[in-house]
């Protein structure tokens, strides 16, 4: 997500809060009419139809989060009405499209996106997802490459985490871990890369260095059932009754409804 998605993202409940009051801005409203004698007047329509734009791409924003695909596909594809060259509107038009179940379509936003800014670290993480996604998991690896070293992104721990999923996804479990090892050195408390680390080596038999990311995953204020659910295996290969006790309460009390805490009822500990 690109920087001005991050905005977006950040003004989203100040924003709902006066279009609940004004009313969301219609699709079927009509142009702003600008005078073409003045440049003063031409920019200051640029500017207008920008917020507009942007409105839709927020409301976009907040129904993608909602998974509420239609709407949020809707929206965007307004926004664009309004500013066909804009990328962060295609590229989260096209991360609509994945989640929807329409990969071709997205495929093409993506792209579109990269033409309008090639070096655009969010634009080439989304394309590399969306390679991976479809069944080019080696070509990815190169798009998150060049995501991860370009100089402004804000986070290329994770393109180097999405890297290390698609590797693993591809069965390769040594490019894997290279890749969360370096998110992890460029974030170390990145829970993602910490809990993808202790399943990879939980699975190798390797417990101490397992456990050594498995308490980093957790030693947040709320972690994930993905990263108690391997802290308490963990804990259960390296006989750590009391520690598997105390994880286990936080996942029954944080996750009751998991699948996690359904794997550990069943009594599923080795998959």
């Amino acid at each position: 997500m690109s920087w001005r998605l991050q905005r977006l993202s950040a003004a989203l409940s100040s924003f709902l809060l006066l279009t609940a009051c004004a009313g969301a801005v219609s699709a079927n409203q009509p142009a702003f009419a600008v005078p073409a004698a003045s440049a003063s007047a031409a920019d200051s329509a640029a500017a207008v139809n920008q917020r507009r734009a942007d409105a839709h791409l927020q409301l976009a924003l907040a129904y993608y989060q909602q998974s509420q695909w239609q709407v949020a596909l809707d929206e965007a594809t307004l926004a664009l009405r309004i500013g066909p060259e804009q990328g962060d509107a295609l590229s989260m038009r096209g991360l609509i499209l994945m989640a929807s179940g329409r990969p071709a379509l997205a495929g093409a936003d993506f792209l579109q996106a990269l033409r309008i800014a090639p070096e655009q670290p969010d634009y080439l993480n989304n394309y590399a997802w969306y390679l991976c996604q479809t069944g080019h998991a080696q070509a990815s690896l190169d798009w998150f490459e060049r995501a991860a070293a370009q100089a402004d992104y804000r986070s290329p721990e994770k393109a180097l985490n999405n890297a290390g999923a698609c590797s693993r996804t591809a069965g390769d479990a040594a490019a894997a871990k290279r890749y969360f090892q370096r998110a992890l050195a460029l974030r170390p408390d990145n829970a993602r890369g910490n809990v993808a680390l202790a399943e990879l080596y939980f699975n190798d038999g390797d417990y101490p260095h397992a456990r050594l990311h498995a308490e980093r995953a957790v030693a947040g204020t709320k972690p994930g059932a993905d990263a108690l659910w391997i802290a308490i295996k963990v804990a259960r290969k390296s006989d750590q009754a009391g520690a598997e006790k105390q994880l286990l309460a936080q996942l029954r009390h944080l996750y009751p409804d998991s699948a996690e805490y359904a794997a550990y009822q069943r009594g599923v500990f080795d998959e």
